[in-house]
């Protein structure tokens, strides 16, 4: 069986971008998923997508997610990643955004099984390469039982499903124990992803799903180390919250900013801006912070407010779990 950590951040468009992955890393995250990676813009070169891959050689166990529908483009943009040293892709079969599939890409796949299973037949068979599939439970209903197992068969060594359909979108509750079904389809593991926020539900989610391990998506925004704390969770008895010191969170926030003004320099402040705001969930005085942030005029000013926030909440220490 595939060994794989038990905690996964998920892709997320507009913030698992190079520096977050870097910061998952030095809070002793394995594997990172990039940002969803169009795979035509790929092969045409698109400027932008270049952008994204220009560094993704230097990073160590870095998974990258591409989406499409055509299943030879889709194995060129593989062959393109595997000569830049990459050797694990994931492939996108969830994403309900309609930008997306009005393209027939992300959770529109799962309305067609015949190309689901020529789109893995044909990156597996691209390079030697780990492939994974991310996917929703189905369109309306679920179907992604026997979608998974299609591609197990073609080729696929882990399957993580979000635990909502595409209509869905992201409201309602996750419905975990839906996943069971898949769990029965496929011998390859199983990733659970959707509504998972602490140490409590990850361990709910896994029980009610019988799934190997889980993915956290929209809380580590802001809250990067959960990945990590939520991995030494699972394996404790307890579904107690765990603490982080208000410095200790200070600090990784720091960290963040400062990998970001290395890495986008003088240009792009808004990325940070929007990423850094994040760190104030949960503290007096969040509220003007954002609204401040959003308003400052370069990097220093964005730190001054970063500091000036948590100075102001270092009497009360918070907890995260």
């Amino acid at each position: 069986m595939l060994k794989i950590q038990r905690v996964l951040p998920a892709p997320m468009a507009g913030y698992t971008d190079f520096v977050f992955r870097k910061l998952l890393r030095r809070l002793g995250v394995k594997y990172t998923f990039t940002e969803m990676i169009s795979a035509k813009a790929l092969v045409l070169k698109n400027p932008r997508t270049l952008e994204m891959v220009k560094k993704i050689n230097k990073e160590p166990d870095v998974i990258v997610q591409i989406f499409g529908n055509e299943p030879k483009t889709m194995a060129e943009a593989t062959r393109l990643l595997y000569d830049m040293g990459i050797k694990r892709i994931d492939i996108n079969m969830g994403c309900p955004q309609r930008k997306v599939v009005r393209t027939g890409a992300g959770a529109a796949l799962m309305k067609e099984p015949l190309i689901v299973a020529q789109i893995v037949r044909e990156v597996s068979k691209a390079a030697d390469i780990i492939l994974s599939v991310k996917m929703r439970l189905g369109w309306r209903e679920n179907t992604a039982p026997e979608l998974a197992y299609i591609c197990e068969q073609e080729g696929a060594k882990f399957i993580t499903v979000h635990a909502r359909t595409k209509t869905q979108m992201f409201s309602g509750n996750a419905k975990w124990d839906e996943a069971k079904k898949i769990k029965k389809r496929i011998t390859i593991p199983l990733i659970i992803n959707g509504d998972i926020i602490d140490i409590k539900t990850a361990q709910t989610a896994i029980r009610d799903s019988n799934a190997d391990g889980i993915m956290i998506a929209r809380a580590m925004i802001g809250s990067p180390w959960i990945i990590s704390l939520v991995e030494k969770g699972l394996y404790s008895s307890s579904n107690k919250s765990i603490d982080i010191s208000l410095k200790k969170r200070l600090d990784i926030a720091l960290t963040h900013l400062e990998l970001m003004r290395e890495y986008y320099n003088k240009r792009n402040l808004w990325v940070a801006k929007r990423q850094i705001s994040h760190y104030s969930h949960g503290l007096r005085y969040s509220a003007y912070f954002r609204k401040a942030i959003f308003n400052a005029k370069d990097w220093k000013e964005v730190k001054i407010l970063l500091l000036s926030l948590f100075e102001k909440n270092f009497k009360k220490d918070i907890t995260i779990g």
